[in-house]
This record gives structure tokens, C-alpha cells and sequence, in this order.
């Protein structure tokens, strides 16, 4: 990755009952040299680049965001991307990162959702379901993101807290 601050930008996540902010999902931003900030959305995406480093780049984002969620309201929580395609390293005896930062920082994990994004996961849907138990038995809210029907199936089995879709659908149905 090029020349840059990582950090960690807010997006408002909106409650479909009310209307109000549930909670805020992060994203990994750059500021760039000349103070241009950018989205590190195609860093993350490129297969290209190196896998351990986005891998890190990520969980330096995420604690930096896990730092600050005492500034939101008590009800509010932080949405964190989670990448199924990183989940394979990780096995049933062996810590989270994520919730090694939560214990860390004194972060309940009532405070965060972690978030799955459904077409990205190809592997067993069986061990995403166990890494889904570990994060729900530390306080985690699961939700999935991009909802589309193609993932039907897995969204019965893992059966998420909370399914974010995506607005052009939204838009398509009203």
C-alpha cells in the first residue's frame, strides 16, 4: 500500500423501524500525503495485493475504531467488517483477533455487529458457522451484508441478528 494514515471512517447505519442510527459501520479510509482522503475499499478487494497486509490493515483499523466506540451512545453499536475469505487461517482452539482487541481495549461485545459479507465466502459453511458461535458467545450481534437471495440457504444456517441490504435493492423493490 502506498504512502498514507489508515484510519477509520463512521458510516451511519440506519434502523429500518425507526429510522434512527442503530449504529456505525467502519470503513478503512487513507489520508493521503496532501490531505486527500481516500476509500481503502479496492485495496481490500485486490487479490493482487498482499494478503497478510490487508489482513493487517484491517485489524489496525478496527482497533483504532474499537478505541472509541465509549463515544457513542450507550445503544449504538460499531458494524465491523469481517472477510469469510481471511476466516480459513483461524481454528476452534485458536483466538480471535477481534475479540482479542475487544478484552484488550475493555470493549463489551454487546457493543459491536460483525459483519459477513455473503458472496465472499466459498469454504465450509460449517467452520463459518462455528466462528460465528465464538463471536456470539463473547456478546456479538452477527449480521450479513449484502443480502441477496442467492444466499438464502446460508442465511438460514448461520441465522444472523441482522441482515443489511444492499440499497439498489431496495430501491428495485419500492
Amino acid at each position: 500500500m502506498g504512502p498514507g494514515e489508515v484510519l477509520p471512517y463512521f458510516q451511519p447505519v440506519l434502523s429500518v423501524a425507526d429510522g434512527s442510527v442503530y449504529g456505525y459501520e467502519v470503513l478503512g479510509r487513507r489520508r493521503l500525503p496532501d490531505g486527500a482522503i481516500e476509500s481503502l475499499g479496492p485495496f481490500f478487494h485486490d487479490e493482487k495485493s498482499d494478503l497478510l497486509e490487508r489482513i493487517e490493515v484491517s485489524r489496525h483499523i478496527r482497533k483504532q475504531a474499537f478505541s472509541v466506540v465509549d463515544s457513542l451512545s450507550p445503544h449504538q453499536r460499531l458494524f465491523v467488517n469481517i472477510k469469510p475469505s481471511w476466516m480459513w487461517k483461524y481454528r476452534e482452539h485458536q483466538s480471535l483477533p477481534t475479540l482479542d482487541m475487544l478484552e484488550e481495549l475493555g470493549v463489551s461485545g454487546n457493543r459491536v455487529v460483525i459483519e459477513i459479507t455473503e458472496d465472499e465466502f466459498q469454504g465450509d459453511l460449517n467452520d463459518l458457522s462455528d466462528m460465528v458461535a465464538r463471536y456470539r458467545a463473547a456478546g456479538c450481534r452477527i449480521a450479513v451484508d449484502d443480502f441477496n437471495f442467492n444466499f438464502m440457504d446460508r442465511l438460514i444456517h448461520l441465522q444472523p441478528d441482522i441482515v443489511k441490504v444492499d440499497m439498489a435493492l431496495v430501491k428495485l423493490i419500492a
